[in-house]
Order: C-alpha cells, then structure tokens, then sequence
C-alpha cells in the first residue's frame, strides 16, 4: 500500500476546492493512511461462504407510509436566502 503524503493531500484539497489550515494537510494523510491501513486489515478477512449481500435487509424496521400535513410553501419559504415566492431560488450549476 502506498502511504499518502501532505502533498497527496493538498492536491486533493485543491482538485475539490477545498482551504485547508496550516498544518492540517500532514493530520489529514495521517488519518488517510489509518484509513486505508484498517481496510487493508478488512481485505484480508476470510469471508468463503459469506454471501455478499447477507446483511442486506436484516431487521430492517419498516413504517406505514402515512398522509401527513407538510410546511405551507410560506413557511418552507421563511428563512431561504433567496426566493422568489412559490420556490427557493438557487445559482444555476448546468448550462
């Protein structure tokens, strides 16, 4: 496994647009390499005979789908940034 370094961290930091603080790129690599340490632990579990979906849907606790009163368009509306009465009014991201 490679180790990730501060300046791994720093051009991901850039590619999503993101400041990091001083110092906080060495911090960040060094949570990354636990990271990727622990799933390098996980990868070499035995997991024969396991299907891979089993967990899958266990116990999952279910509600009745019930017809509830929902916020009035106002009252969704009362603390946007920006609107325009009947929707919230967002910077257009795709052309």
């Amino acid at each position: 496994m490679a180790e990730i370094t501060a300046k791994d961290v720093k051009k991901i930091a850039q590619l999503a647009r993101l400041e990091l603080a001083r110092g906080e790129a060495l911090a960040l690599a060094g949570d990354m390499n636990q990271i990727l340490a622990y799933v390098d632990t996980l990868q070499q579990l035995d997991l024969s005979g396991i299907e891979p979906d089993a967990g899958a849907g266990a116990g999952t606790p279910m509600r009745k789908d019930e017809i509830k009163p929902s916020l009035s368009v106002e009252d969704a509306l009362a603390q946007a940034p920006v609107q325009d009465g009947v929707a919230f009014v967002v910077p257009q991201v795709v052309d």
